[in-house]
C-alpha cells in the first residue's frame, strides 16, 4: 500500500522492492523503486559509489492542490523528460481505468549509466503519478510490456474517486 491511495501488486519480471520512501509523504511526495538484476558498483558524477542494476522501476506520486495542478505537474514532468532524453516514441494506454501518456526514450551523455527507458504519466484525483522504467543496454526485457505489467498491478482507492 502507498498511503491509503494506491495498492501495488508484486511487479514480477524479476523486479524486487528496493526502496519505499514514505517519509517524503510529509511534503506530499511518495517515491518507491524496484530493481532487477544483481547490483554492480558504479561511480556517479558526484563521485559517489552507488548500486547499478540491469533495470529499475521508479514510482513517483505527487499530491497537488487540485486536479488542475495535478495535470500541470504531469505536463511539467513530461516536458522535463523531453529536455533530458531523446524521445523516440509516444503513445497512450489505459490500465485499471487510468489513462497514461507514455514516452519511450534514449539517454545521451556519460552522466546517465542507463541506455534507454519508458515512462508513463497519469493523474488520479489531485495526485500526479509517474512510473518510469530505466534500462541498461544489456537488459533483455520488452520495455513497454514490463512497464505495462507494472501499471496493471496498480489499484486505486475508491475513496479518492
Amino acid at each position: 500500500m502507498i498511503w491509503d491511495l494506491l495498492g501495488i501488486e508484486e511487479p514480477g519480471n524479476d523486479f524486487v522492492l528496493l526502496d519505499n520512501n514514505e517519509a517524503l509523504g510529509m511534503s506530499g511526495i511518495l517515491y518507491a523503486a524496484w530493481a532487477c538484476g544483481e547490483p554492480t558498483a558504479y561511480e556517479n558524477a558526484d563521485g559517489d559509489t552507488v548500486d547499478l542494476y540491469d533495470a529499475q522501476i521508479y514510482l513517483l506520486v505527487q499530491g497537488c492542490e487540485d486536479e488542475d495542478a495535478a495535470s500541470a505537474t504531469v505536463e511539467d514532468w513530461a516536458e522535463l523528460a523531453s529536455q533530458r532524453y531523446e524521445i523516440t516514441d509516444s503513445t497512450h494506454f489505459t490500465s485499471n481505468g487510468q489513462d497514461f501518456s507514455v514516452l519511450r526514450y534514449q539517454t545521451s551523455g556519460e552522466a546517465n549509466p542507463y541506455s534507454d527507458g519508458v515512462t508513463a504519466y497519469t493523474t488520479f484525483g489531485c495526485y500526479a503519478i509517474n512510473v518510469e522504467l530505466t534500462c541498461g543496454s544489456d537488459y533483455a526485457g520488452d520495455r513497454l510490456s514490463v512497464l505495462s505489467a507494472f501499471v496493471d498491478g496498480i489499484h486505486y482507492s475508491e475513496f479518492y474517486q
